[in-house]
């Protein structure tokens, strides 16, 4: 039985590990350092959502779905999963370490309009839970 499936040529199908069961999807990243291992999902954000009902406060999410992937990950592996955010707007890169034991808040309806993810069902987290880790290189002409 194969650990992971490979992700396909064209890009289509995500890395998974295979149970007897169910493909689980895993995180973008497997790390190690030290002698110590985690994984990392990566997502870039043009912006966070900015919800006037919680206080104006700054919000980065994910799809409902996959945190049921990185949960099962973790349940599976017992290794942490964070997160890391590239923010567009302000070139800022932003890690959220061992997120799923950070309740994550349903916004409105809970589903996004536009982007990638329209009309899917989503978990944010507060900006604010985030460290900062580095900004992007400033472009120059």
């Amino acid at each position: 039985m194969p650990a992971t499936d490979y992700s396909g040529t064209d890009g289509t199908h995500a890395p998974m590990i295979r149970t007897w069961r169910e493909k689980i999807v895993l995180p973008d990243f497997y790390c190690a350092k030290g002698g110590v291992s985690w994984w990392d999902e990566a997502k870039s954000k043009s912006e966070p959502l900015k919800w006037r009902m919680h206080g104006g406060k700054l919000y980065h999410g994910i799809e409902k779905r996959q945190l049921g992937h990185y949960l099962r990950v973790n349940e599976i592996t017992g290794l942490p999963v964070g997160l890391v955010v590239y923010e567009q707007c302000s070139g800022t890169y932003l890690y959220l370490k061992n997120f799923l034991h950070i309740e994550p808040v349903v916004l409105g309806n809970g589903r996004i309009k536009g982007g990638a993810s329209d009309g899917a069902e989503m978990v944010n987290y507060a900006r604010s839970d985030f460290k900062e880790i580095a900004h992007a290189p400033s472009k120059t002409n």
